[in-house]
């Protein structure tokens, strides 16, 4: 049989028409399967969002962890030698921009601050590093030998003594550079050097 020939008897052929209750039928299966996909494909979707957002959530719990285990404990950190040239060059431009009118400069997480006094003072020749802890939010705060600083909302008198001892004395109390790792009865942590 040739393709000529058998379009024609397809063309002869009689098919037979759906009753109505087959349509009816099949136009019921076709929106029953409709429906079952489209609530398979919802609960798909709705799925892969909470997995992401389970993602997201613990990869976030992870960072945090980290962050917290590695985090180091401030109150026995000096600054290293990085952050004491840092200061140095701070100090030293500061002095050229404001001769004998720099009381501090206090480096915290906002960045430097740097503190004027309102008359000219000499600033002394050996400037001072204090790093002061209250909580676990440290801060270094350079200033010269007979200035007053304010740490905690108070003042203090910050003293070069000798033999390279530093005192910083105030109402809450007095530190010595000789009670390293104590706090001398005050409400926060000190560490204390020359930085020059």
């Amino acid at each position: 049989m040739n393709d000529g020939r058998l379009d024609d008897l397809l063309r002869k052929a009689k098919v037979a028409m759906p009753s109505a209750d087959q349509t009816e039928e099949l136009v019921v299966r076709i929106r029953g399967d409709l429906a079952r996909r489209r609530e398979i494909r919802e609960r798909v979707g709705s799925t892969s969002r909470l997995a992401a957002w389970r993602w997201l959530a613990g990869g976030l719990a992870v960072v945090l962890g980290v962050l917290l285990v590695i985090r180091r404990e401030p109150s026995s950190v000096s600054p290293g030698e990085k952050e004491v040239a840092e200061m140095r060059r701070y100090l030293h431009e500061l002095q050229a921009l404001f001769p004998d009118r720099l009381d501090a400069v206090v480096f915290g997480p906002g960045g430097p601050r740097i503190v004027l006094s309102e008359s000219p003072m000499s600033s002394g020749n050996d400037p001072l590093v204090l790093r002061v802890c209250v909580g676990h939010s440290c801060r270094e705060i350079v200033t010269f030998s007979g200035r007053s600083v304010e740490i905690d909302g108070r003042n203090f008198e910050v003293l070069a003594g000798s033999g390279g001892a530093i005192i910083v004395a105030g109402e809450a109390g007095v530190w010595t550079s000789s009670d390293e790792g104590r706090s001398g009865g005050l409400p926060f942590r000190l560490q204390a050097r020359h930085l020059l």
